[in-house]
């Protein structure tokens, strides 16, 4: 296997880099004529104004009269000192055109067509700005993004979802390779037609009519860069709304400052760190902004997912003519994640595999990466949960590297257990001409019969499908809850996950025997819950530690090692190991797994050493001490304290990195803030964006960081390779004040101390659908998989830290834990109301950005002493086979019947014939809306929104708590609840006359004799929770039922009822479940 001459590869990155930055002249021209517009003012502006006069040395008038090619090209020349040929120019531009042109590209245009569609355009925007009344003209930089998920709106995706869908049999049978073949025919294809023909009238009416369409919808995104209280916060809004809000003097600001700062840490290298740092700047300030306005149609194609793209299919390209998608596949992730079998530690546990999961992954990322032509992260074109698709070049030798990769997967699966393991699966190998959104739309409607980007990607879904059949286990092996081993390697078992621990220090390396040597160090990791004589495997102890350092957690550092040997790239676990024995040679407290390094007088910090040693690599999970605060990563103090912290680090290991690197190893460092997506790379500019910061904290800060800058330019120079970035994962862990023999401490709640436990799980409905629609556009596929993983795992984490922060002033915690999101999978778990109340949270959260997209959802709820590995199972369960078999709907605790009338539905639809009513187990998220379809009936006022509002604990700590208010109509809650089980046990009995009758006579009896306190009751439940929750619940009896509806149907409708009013008794009966938990005084 051949590897890149010094030469050949510093080329390699030149062009990589200039095609990762083609277009990053597009925010600053739009900037300039906002600011020349007047539509960009104040401080910020005016500051970006000097920015971009400062670096290019012109007037900000003459730069608005630029193309943005040209802003692109003195940008790179001039702050990042590259000059690219004018072959190599030209090669780029031939990429773009035969890749992404009539996507996100006017390039390779003919020159007639390009002046038409500008001509075309002009029209637009008068017709857009007329036609939706907006008072700020429709143009190329006035209009925001729009959300990918638009595109769901022209399929019929929302009527393969709900209720209707289940009772018509539809739910779940909608596809998206249909759906590709449909859209590209009547949207994309007129478009393309059009175009060709200079059909001006026929454009200009198609386009005009649908962004007028669109722009009354909350779709659009305002521009401005991902801070953590932007993601947190981000909803997509109607376009009028949106323009009013963005922000391109952030957007340039940031971005110029932050590429200015690279390139001095850097000194000038181009290396493949330096365009991974230059990606990661990119996502964090571009990834809102969209690529074209004129040129994709409808500005639906982030500029940050397109210029990776096209970075991706450069590189590759520079290695070979044809390319392949390579996909790697995390399998049984759930399993692993819930294997603790006992209550010990089980959280730290779940949480700590959790990560280590996302580790694993990466790791062998990397490892992909280098072994086929050492690549950027820019090649990782799609990422979705536990599977991610790249981009590699067909080398000649592309099966024997293949082979190392598995290998090596193999290898780490079995380290970590056994349980999860990693499918590796390829696609056929394509041209560059094969990726062209053009060439894709005009095969799906023409029926070419061209090969496509859509039919790569389905080949490679084929292809991974049987590499998973192929997976198996020898029959001289034993699995014991599915980890594989020798039946004479065991030792023992875990005493957490019952896992075997094995004999063998080579595949069990770091297992863990509590006795008197290790107990102190076993009750910091473990919490004091593991005792002597018992012992835990390797997965376990790197799953302890992580679990220990993750409420604090502030970077994670990974360092891969590879050793050349011959043509051959391998994982060097002897230099893992060399790396950790010299972290801990510098740790005050040094044991396996856990460093207590000092930092300075102040404070040390708690480092847990993860190494993956079969694929060459050790992650240190670094945090600073618990504390009371809220561990908000825009709080500056504590971005002083991180960068602090990796500078010791640096410090700690650079002689051994140094003395590693040479010319037979490769030695590569990723600095990951968790979090921190605005100041991976510090810049002076952030005092502009946070108010309350004075000069003396940002010198400070700055200083801080300057450490860090010098200790990676010396690394550089010395031959290690090193990428700034960032990663979301989740921190916030409920903690208390604890004082224990006179010394006051922070310690995490542990679960039994919440009386009541919840799991819950939020998947999206059909999302490999969705993903083989999006597959017909390579840049919006990239871009969906992009926006919703900022979206999902951005507000999965950060809107824990903001409710946190509620209520930090009242000394009180939010008690859920975010254990897992990504892709299209989120897990939380914790105190059960509050699980409940943060899942609806964060999904209305998410849907405001994602719609129509929906989600289903499962909580499992049961006391807290019920082991979290059956409490996860069960959420699983019912998430599979309940929430998910209907689509947009919730299971809540157990799954309880509630009837709805039958809608009329054609023949043969129908999937309960002979019975009166439709039945099902589920409850609706919230009431029916144009993004929400459910039966619209009384029933779904029953739904998981409502649940929430009445439980908030938030809310339970003022005194105009609804659930407050509730307490005095326990008696009348718990004769309606009686009445619904009564009712739930008529219907299992057919609803026979005889069981009906008498529970209808207790109805009207109950009403009769209580009536003033039901009508209360009634009033409250439908008329003063907000807007949102009103409508009917309850019919009385008899003022809405004589003469006007029956008994029977005021029985129905009460069923519904019994899933959320068992749990308002719940939390009536157990208000310590549903108050936040308290974060002790001293005297406490």
């Amino acid at each position: 296997m051949s590897q890149l001459s010094l030469e050949n590869e510093k080329k390699l990155y030149v062009v990589g880099l200039y095609a990762l930055l083609h277009d990053v002249g597009k925010p600053i021209l739009r900037f300039a004529r906002r600011y020349i517009q007047k539509l960009e003012l104040g401080a910020i502006a005016d500051d970006a104004v000097k920015a971009v006069e400062n670096q290019f040395n012109m007037n900000i008038m003459e730069i608005a009269k630029m193309r943005h090619e040209e802003i692109s090209k003195m940008l790179i020349n001039n702050l990042l000192g590259i000059a690219l040929s004018s072959r190599d120019e030209e090669y780029v531009n031939m990429v773009i055109t035969l890749t992404d042109r009539l996507a996100a590209s006017e390039r390779g245009l003919a020159p007639e067509v390009k002046e038409f569609v500008e001509n075309v355009y002009r029209e637009i925007e008068q017709g857009v700005t007329t036609d939706a009344k907006l008072s700020i003209a429709y143009s190329h930089e006035t209009s925001p993004l729009l959300t990918p998920t638009w595109m769901l709106l022209k399929t019929d995706y929302l009527k393969h979802v709900g209720l209707s869908a289940y009772v018509a049999n539809i739910s779940g049978r909608w596809s998206g390779s249909n759906e590709r073949k449909r859209l590209a025919t009547n949207f994309f294809y007129q478009v393309y037609q059009a175009v060709l023909r200079k059909d001006k009238a026929k454009l200009v009416e198609f386009l005009v009519s649908l962004l007028r369409e669109l722009a009354e919808k909350e779709l659009w995104v305002p521009i401005e860069p991902l801070f953590p209280h932007t993601i947190a916060n981000l909803n997509a809004i109607k376009l009028a709304d949106a323009m009013g809000m963005t922000s391109y003097s952030k957007v340039v600001l940031l971005l110029l400052d932050m590429l200015r700062t690279a390139k001095n840490i850097f000194g000038g290298s181009i290396t493949r760190g330096f365009i991974d740092t230059v990606s990661s700047i990119l996502k964090t300030t571009t990834s809102l902004v969209p690529s074209a306005v004129y040129w994709s149609m409808v500005p639906d194609i982030s500029l940050y997912s397109h210029s990776k793209l096209v970075a991706a299919y450069t590189l590759s390209s520079q290695l070979s003519s044809r390319l392949r998608i390579l996909v790697i596949d995390a399998n049984s992730i759930q399993a692993f994640i819930a294997a603790p079998v006992k209550a010990t530690a089980a959280s730290r546990v779940i949480r700590g595999r959790s990560i280590l999961v996302e580790l694993a992954l990466d790791t062998l990322i990397e490892y992909a990466l280098t072994l086929f032509g050492k690549l950027p992260m820019t090649n990782v074109v799609v990422s979705e949960g536990g599977t991610v698709d790249i981009f590699v070049p067909d080398l000649p030798d592309f099966n024997e590297r293949l082979d190392k990769l598995r290998k090596t997967a193999h290898n780490l699966a079995q380290y970590l257990g056994g349980v999860i393991g990693f499918t590796i699966a390829y696609s056929d190998p394509l041209e560059l001409s094969d990726i062209s959104f053009e060439k894709a739309i005009k095969a799906l409607a023409e029926g070419s019969g061209e090969k496509t980007f859509a039919e790569v990607l389905d080949n490679l879904s084929s292809n991974l499908a049987i590499e998973k059949s192929k997976a198996g286990c020898r029959p001289e092996l034993i699995q014991v809850e599915g980890v594989i081993a020798k039946e004479d390697e065991i030792q023992g078992f875990d005493s957490i996950t019952q896992e075997p621990v094995l004999k063998n220090n080579d595949k069990d390396p770091y297992r863990l025997v509590v006795d008197e040597k290790t107990k102190a160090y076993v009750d910091i990791i473990a919490a004091e819950k593991l005792s002597l004589g018992d012992v835990v495997a390797t997965p376990t102890h790197m799953s302890l530690v992580i679990g220990t350092v993750a409420r604090e957690l502030i970077d994670i550092l990974s360092i891969h090692v590879y050793r050349r040997i011959g043509n051959v790239v391998k994982p060097d676990s002897e230099s893992i190991e060399k790396i950790r024995e010299a972290l801990l040679k510098h740790c005050k407290e040094a044991r396996e797994l856990l460093c207590r390094l000092t930092v300075n007088e102040k404070f040390e910090s708690n480092i847990a050493l993860v190494p993956l040693s079969p694929a060459g690599a050790l992650y240190l999970l670094i945090s600073i001490p618990l504390r009371k605060e809220i561990h908000d990563v825009e709080d500056l103090e504590l971005l002083r304290a991180t960068y602090e912290v990796i500078h010791a680090v640096l410090k700690a290991i650079s002689n051994v990195l140094t003395d590693l690197a040479s010319e037979d190893r490769d030695v590569r460092v990723w600095i990951r803030l968790v979090n921190a997506s605005h100041a991976f790379i510090f810049t002076n500019s952030l005092k502009l964006f946070y108010n309350n910061i004075g000069e003396e904290v940002l010198e400070d800060v700055a200083q801080a960081y300057s450490s860090i800058g010098n200790d990676v330019n010396k690394l550089i120079s010395k031959g290690v390779d090193i990428a700034f970035g960032f990663m979301f994962t989740g921190l916030y862990h409920p903690a208390v004040l604890h004082v224990e023999k006179g010394v006051k401490g922070f310690k995490l709640i542990d679960l039994d101390e919440f009386g009541v436990i919840a799991v819950a799980k939020m998947d999206f409905d059909m999302f490999g659908e969705v993903r083989a629609l999006y597959a017909i556009s390579p840049s919006r596929l990239v871009t969906l998989s992009d926006f919703v993983n900022i979206v999902v795992a951005g507000k999965a984490y950060l809107k824990a830290v903001d409710k946190a922060k509620q209520l930090l002033g009242k000394g009180m915690n939010i008690d859920v834990i975010p254990l897992y999101a990504g892709g299209d999978d989120v897990t939380i778990y914790g105190k059960w109301s509050h699980v409940v109340y943060y899942m609806d949270e964060l999904y209305n959260n998410i849907k405001t950005v994602l719609k129509p997209l929906t989600a289903s959802i499962a909580i499992a709820i049961d006391d807290c002493t019920a082991p979290l590995l059956l409490l996860y199972n069960h959420a699983v369960e019912l998430l599979e086979g309940h929430a998910k078999k209907v689509k947009a709907s919730c299971t809540i605790g157990a799954p309880y019947t509630i009837l709805y009338p039958k809608p009329q539905l054609q023949a043969g639809q129908e999937i309960y014939k002979d019975e009166k009513y439709l039945r099902c187990t589920v409850v609706p998220l919230e009431k029916p809306s144009i993004f929400y379809p459910w039966i619209i009936d009384p029933a779904a006022n029953w739904n998981l929104r409502l649940l929430a509002k009445l439980i908030d604990p938030l809310d339970y700590v003022s005194d105009k708590s609804l659930l407050k208010k509730l307490e005095e109509y326990k008696r009348e809650l718990y004769i309606l609840t009686t009445i619904a089980h009564e009712f739930g046990k008529a219907v299992e009995a057919q609803m026979r006359l005889d069981v009906v009758l008498p529970i209808e006579i207790l109805y009207a009896y109950a009403w009769s004799r209580r009536k003033y306190e039901l009508n209360d009751l009634k009033k409250l439940l439908e008329e003063e929770v907000d807007d949102e929750n009103k409508g009917l619940k309850l019919l009385a009896y008899p003022d809405d039922i004589v003469g006007k509806s029956s008994v029977e149907e005021a029985l129905r409708i009460l069923l519904a009822s019994k899933p959320i009013l068992d749990l308002v008794l719940l939390a009536l009966r157990r208000p310590d479940t549903v108050k936040p938990s308290r974060i002790y005084s001293e005297s406490g």
